[in-house]
């Protein structure tokens, strides 16, 4: 009898303890495609984004996204997809907190204290145009409103209120270099009248000019990735090459990629910042790193790859040695530089 009472007044606090959690768990509204139904990563061309005062504003053009007042200074490709796509990701799903406009300020997605943005397709017509506010008390999730809206929601990615606290310059494109790095098929470096050209063959890679030469392949490979990875410390447009050498360039990096196209990145006068003048495909003008740029300064004897001494083989020793019994077996010549 005991039993069944004590049984009993288990499955009451179980039922009990449900009930509290059905009706206090927080109240989520179901997923929804429909938050901004006019939006889609790809019909994006205008992102208008104004944060106390500082405004945004990015382009979409035939060569790529840009940015508006900061002399149409190119914008990063990667920032500018992720974050269309965070945008992508508010018509998923979200949690209410909120929808009395006095509560607007708190959230910090008022006018006055909220990131408003607004995207537009080419004709200008809005996508979506809403307000970020602070972080989510979870630290992954950031407070979101609606431009024509009171309710304030939890937009889900810690990443999703860093995509529009951006200063203009941390949108530029600083890659100097954009190709994989198994197309480069030939680096050619030319200072002056000096050449130093490297050609993959298969696995590896071989100096060609001035001379022929197994190269060493961590260096190869280290000028490779740098190639590929190439970015800048800043850009600047221009108006005359010559304040920086890059008219008649002392130094230039031509790639050969697999499809037989060239890239050809020009070198100019360093700046009292221990930073190189350079200039790629684009009209802009880079500042890269000196460390970066030294690593394209080495000599033929330095990226030479040295064999290692021919071991003897059984047997192979001089007459003279033999009669010593000393064991040591005979050495031979390292090959004359090439």
């Amino acid at each position: 009898m005991k039993f069944k009472k004590t049984l009993f007044l288990l499955i009451l606090l179980i039922l009990l303890g449900l009930t509290v959690f059905l009706l206090e768990r927080p109240k989520e509204v179901p997923p929804s495609a429909n938050i901004f139904p006019d939006f889609t990563v790809d019909a994006a061309a205008l992102i208008d984004i104004r944060n106390k005062g500082e405004v945004v504003a990015l382009v979409k053009t035939d060569e790529g996204w840009k940015l508006e007042d900061e002399q149409d200074f190119p914008a990063d490709p990667e920032l500018v997809k992720k974050t269309l796509e965070s945008i992508d990701e508010l018509q998923k799903e979200h949690n209410v907190v909120s929808n009395n406009p006095q509560n607007q300020n708190l959230f910090e997605v008022d006018p006055n204290s909220g990131i408003e943005v607004k995207v537009s397709n080419q004709d200008k017509k809005v996508l979506a145009n809403f307000f970020v506010g602070k972080t989510g008390p979870d630290f992954m999730s950031t407070y979101i409103r609606k431009a024509d809206s009171d309710e304030v929601f939890l937009g889900a990615g810690y990443h999703l209120r860093s995509s529009f606290t951006r200063t203009a310059k941390s949108w530029y494109d600083l890659n100097v270099c954009t190709f994989p790095s198994e197309q480069i098929e030939k680096i050619s470096i030319i200072e002056g009248d000096k050449r130093l050209s490297l050609k993959k063959d298969q696995d590896q890679w071989l100096l060609i000019d001035p001379n022929q030469a197994p190269a060493k392949k961590a260096a190869v490979d280290d000028m490779v990735t740098t190639l590929t990875r190439l970015r800048a410390n800043d850009l600047l447009k221009a108006d005359t090459l010559e304040e920086y050498d890059l008219a008649a360039p002392k130094k230039q990096i031509i790639v050969t990629l697999s499809d037989g196209s060239e890239r050809k990145i020009d070198i100019g006068r360093p700046n009292d910042k221990n930073q190189y003048y350079v200039k790629a495909e684009k009209d802009m003008v880079y500042l890269v790193p000196q460390y970066v740029m030294n690593k394209f300064s080495k000599t033929f004897d330095e990226l030479k790859e040295i064999p290692p001494k021919d071991e003897a083989k059984e047997g192979d020793v001089s007459p003279a040695e033999g009669e010593a019994g000393d064991g040591i077996p005979g050495v031979h010549g390292m090959p004359g530089t090439m």
